[in-house]
């Protein structure tokens, strides 16, 4: 029988899927025993779409938007733009880590993608762990927010036919929750560390899409030079594992799996600068001063090892959710080594905001300098929200910073940020000695230390979950002191019983069973006897003395 899509006029809480599906109500992209695919909803706000799982004992699932058609076992009523027998998903059956899907269009109308490239008609293509698949062409529209969430059918493909999966790689100590976005070259995910009780979020770029851009990128295109650029991959990948800096978004760790990669880096809560910019119209200028220190920290940290940014932008200048944010600066990381896989010649970066010299043919590479350059540019639209260079003209609009009435030492900054010789442009070291931004520097001291030692009781509090060994460890310890302080709270309760009252009760905890099906009648009081010394008896025992 076909399945049902949610109809809006019904509980969210009811399954999309038929009854020959299960939908797991935890973790969306935790593997299962019984499950050896899953699509997952990009788009969370679509209300006609939840995750849908392929169950082992069926090794096909038809999609389309028809609901009385037989072959139909996944049917999206909503869908318009969905044929009504679209396409079907097939598992080989293997449940090693060469077990293959593949997904096989049933000419549809509108097509099936799969990471935004169709499917030809007909067509079978192998679909891979973290693939994103649409079954149409995703619309992009200027105006994003009459975009009609409820028209955003893509899912991102979970491949959990290999029985191992759940405990390898990434998955053996992060829950993966839910997309949170996509970068250049994958998906971003947002994943739970199960011993820190810690968020992040998960970089996973395609292997394919590597595998491409290597072959593009290495002379030759052979496997052995592939091989060794990859290896040079995981050494790049280990130096920016290293960096340490408050205001540079941390790399915790990143796992190779072929030639896909799944980068775990620090979670900023609190969106980006452009989001931020955007909600408060324009920056005022003390702020500007505020995010600009911070900013030339991160960048003076990241040049000192020998990294340079290259694509310096607002939506690359992350904000953790303190008040007020503090700066994580982000995106120079795995995306920016394999951009660099040659060396810093490449012609990388947003137009906008790309220093002069990166698109000057006739100068041989160019200098960590062009991050400089970046900044003036995003400060500059940052507090006017203009551009400062016109189609017409080469020389910034200097006037609009005076029209903002931005101080003179603001001004000054700017200028010297956008020198057009990269040789007599401001470094972001020379920049924190600046008059602008300079004063920000024991303030801004004193706010890491208070946040620092916030941080410090928060992880107090949350401490390391313990190991399912530990917990075994711990509970039968807690049986053993438990059952030793029973049996000492019994003989220290012990007492000489009254006739006339009722005998005494123990607690529920005191008793170990929580529930009772029915009251227990009390117990008879026995009453000491009372002890003849002439007796032969021996008192407690009922024995004769010889």
């Amino acid at each position: 029988m076909a399945a049902e899509e949610l109809d809006p006029t019904q509980s969210t809480q009811q399954s999309t899927q038929s009854s020959s599906q299960t939908t797991t109500q935890g973790d969306p992209c935790l593997p299962d025993k019984g499950v050896w695919g899953s699509l997952i909803p990009v788009n969370d706000a679509n209300p006609f779409v939840k995750r849908i799982d392929f169950l082992k004992s069926k090794l096909s699932y038809t999609i389309g938007r028809s609901r009385r058609d037989p072959t139909v076992d996944v049917s999206f009523k909503y869908f318009l733009r969905m044929s009504q027998v679209h396409c079907v998903f097939e598992w080989d059956g293997e449940e090693t880590s060469t077990s293959a899907i593949l997904i096989r269009d049933l000419n549809s109308s509108n097509g099936t993608y799969i990471r935004g490239v169709r499917i030809g008609r007909n067509e079978s293509r192998l679909i891979r762990d973290g693939d994103e698949v649409s079954f149409a062409p995703v619309s992009h529209r200027p105006d994003r927010t009459t975009r009609d969430d409820r028209d955003d059918y893509r899912f991102k493909f979970r491949h959990m036919a290999c029985k191992q999966r759940s405990r390898e790689g990434l998955y053996e100590s992060y829950d993966v929750h839910c997309v949170i976005g996509k970068g250049a070259y994958g998906t971003v995910v947002k994943a739970l560390h199960r011993r820190e009780n810690k968020w992040y979020a998960v970089k996973m770029f395609s292997g394919d899409r590597l595998r491409e851009l290597l072959s593009a990128t290495v002379s030759g295109g052979s496997a052995r030079r592939m091989d060794a650029t990859a290896a040079h991959l995981k050494q790049e990948v280990q130096i920016l594992q290293g960096l340490r800096n408050p205001y540079v978004c941390e790399l915790k760790e990143a796992f190779f799996e072929g030639y896909s990669v799944s980068v775990v880096l620090e979670l900023a809560k609190g969106g980006d600068l452009m989001s931020y910019a955007l909600k408060h119209d324009v920056l005022l200028e003390p702020e500007g001063q505020y995010f600009t220190y911070q900013i030339c920290e991160a960048l003076d940290y990241i040049h000192s090892q020998g990294i340079a940014h290259r694509d310096l932008k607002p939506e690359n200048v992350l904000l953790t959710d303190d008040a007020p944010p503090i700066v994580k600066l982000a995106d120079f990381g795995l995306a920016k080594v394999i951009d660099s896989l040659s060396d810093m010649q490449t012609r990388c970066g947003t137009p906008a905001f790309a220093a002069p010299e990166v698109f000057d043919d006739s100068t041989e590479g160019y200098d960590k300098v062009v991050d400089s350059w970046s900044l003036g540019v995003m400060l500059f639209m940052l507090l006017t929200r203009k551009t400062p260079f016109t189609d017409t003209s080469n020389e910034p609009n200097w006037p609009l910073l005076e029209d903002f009435n931005l101080s003179d030492a603001g001004v000054d900054f700017i200028r010297r940020l956008l020198e057009l010789k990269p040789q007599a442009r401001m470094t972001p070291a020379q920049a924190l000695n600046h008059a602008w931004i300079a004063a920000q520097g024991p303030k801004q001291r004193a706010r890491l230390l208070q946040r620092e030692e916030s941080l410090l009781r928060e992880a107090a509090r949350r401490q390391a979950t313990p190991t399912p060994e530990e917990r075994v460890e711990e509970s039968q310890s807690k049986k053993r002191k438990a059952s030793v302080q029973q049996l000492g709270k019994s003989m220290s309760t012990m007492s000489v019983g009254n006739e006339d009252g009722p005998a005494a009760k123990r607690t529920r905890a005191e008793q170990g069973i929580i529930v009772r099906h029915a009251p227990e009648p009390p117990r008879p009081v026995m009453p000491w006897t009372p002890i003849d010394p002439n007796s032969d008896e021996i008192p407690g025992l009922g024995l004769l003395q010889e």
